[in-house]
């Protein structure tokens, strides 16, 4: 290879790795500034909500998270009529269901997972 066209393949190679990095600033910048990410579920698209994983301290000393199916509100903290002496804390873990936006958490005496909307057990 000659020295002209050492220097053309170089300018090339320059010009790929700045719109690379270009390219790539662009999509990171648009990732941080907007939390709604879009997704294709059963050739469906949905607009998933990412919430902050920041929990809020209820009065009882229990913590509740984020809702991405309410506006990233809190749940509900418990009340005192929820709790009697044999009440069970289950942990704060949520799986989505099939219809792609919902999610559920563990309730109950035995912590299972809440039935979806259309009644599926996770």
């Amino acid at each position: 290879m000659n020295e002209k066209t050492k220097k053309v393949v170089l300018i090339i190679v320059g010009i790929l790795v700045v719109v690379a990095l270009l390219v790539g600033g662009y999509l990171l910048i648009q990732s941080l500034t907007n939390p709604t990410t879009n997704t294709t579920t059963n050739n469906v698209e949905v607009n998933q909500v990412l919430c902050e994983m920041d929990t809020k301290k209820c009065e009882d000393g229990s913590y509740v998270m984020r809702n991405s199916s309410n506006n990233c509100e809190f749940y509900e903290c418990p009340t005192a009529s929820d709790e009697d002496e044999n009440s069970v804390v289950c942990t704060l873990e949520v799986k989505m269901c099939p219809d792609g936006t919902t999610e559920v958490g563990r309730s109950g005496p035995n912590c299972e997972f809440e039935l979806c909307p259309d009644g599926t057990q996770l």
